[in-house]
């Protein structure tokens, strides 16, 4: 195989929640990771020697303080591969906005070139490569929706996930990841979510019974640097969404919608003040 078109998918945080701080200054996490198809495409290629990335956006580097760069500098070194590999990323999922665009990329790196160099590396062995890039990008390499504990790296895999359609907005600012921790360590200890009955609500199978169960502790935090962000629940609440939130620590809004023609209309409204702004339904991916 000399070539590999992989999906890499955009996660939300259907839950987040934070029981405390780690001695190593990572908070502990609670939260529900679920793939939208919202997604970057990637194309590996093998080559002679080293690497090239080429991500097509002037604001994201192209060498290795990319994420996706890192990823396959992990693995050329740790199997000692001696050909190289070429990155090509399309990139669709926006930047800074809470949603893993980059570590779904370096995941689809690590999956990617476990195939294109016929490693036929174990799932398990994959993540534990995913987790010296970032927390999240094992997540991104299983896939799916999980309840996901430690920094966000333990995963307890949810079946049967219901297939939601929903509105996920960019505003045009970003927000600092470390700022927002910051800013939520400085207030008040508020309400923990209810996982369990968040847990039971999926296993109904009933949007509406999990809508009502979706929530972020990080948003209180992020709503005290950037109040837009709950200017844009508001709006998306009025449009009809079931259930509104920040994923991650931001700065990108998801609404949660009882059909696709719903999120639609909303969509429709929210573009135009919006210029990311997307439709975006569950991932389902296809079996190749």
């Amino acid at each position: 195989m000399q070539q590999l078109q992989i999906t890499a998918p955009a996660k939300i945080n259907l839950t987040l929640d934070i029981l405390g701080k780690r001695p190593d200054g990572y908070h502990d996490l609670v939260t529900v990771m679920h793939q939208i198809d919202l997604a970057d495409n990637v194309l590996l290629k093998r080559q002679e020697k080293g690497i090239t990335l080429d991500c097509g956006r002037v604001q994201l580097p192209n060498d290795s303080k990319n994420l996706a760069w890192q990823a396959a500098e992990l693995m050329l070194k740790r199997y000692e591969l001696q050909d190289g590999v070429s990155i090509s990323i399309t990139k669709r999922i926006p930047v800074e906005a809470g949603l893993a665009g980059g570590s779904s990329d370096a995941a689809a790196v690590i999956a990617g070139m476990n195939r294109l160099f016929s490693l036929n590396l174990p799932l398990a062995e994959l993540c534990d490569c995913g987790v010296q890039l970032g927390a999240d990008v094992p997540f991104c390499i299983v896939g799916g929706t999980a309840l996901c504990t430690g920094k966000g790296e333990v995963m307890q895999p949810l079946p049967h996930a219901p297939h939601l359609y929903l509105v996920v907005v960019k505003p045009a600012f970003s927000l600092s990841t470390a700022m927002v921790y910051q800013q939520f360590d400085r207030m008040p200890i508020q309400e923990h979510l209810n996982h369990a009955a968040f847990l039971q609500a999926w296993e109904t199978q009933k949007v509406e019974d999990i809508a009502l169960c979706t929530g972020n502790v990080l948003e209180k935090a992020s709503l005290a640097l950037k109040p837009e962000i709950g200017v844009l629940i508001a709006q998306l609440q009025n449009l009809g969404a079931l259930a509104a939130h920040m994923t991650g620590s931001g700065s990108a809004v998801f609404g949660v919608f009882g059909n696709n023609s719903a999120a639609h209309a909303a969509a429709g409204r929210l573009s135009e003040a919006y210029a990311e702004c997307f439709v975006a339904e569950s991932f389902t991916p296809k079996i190749d």
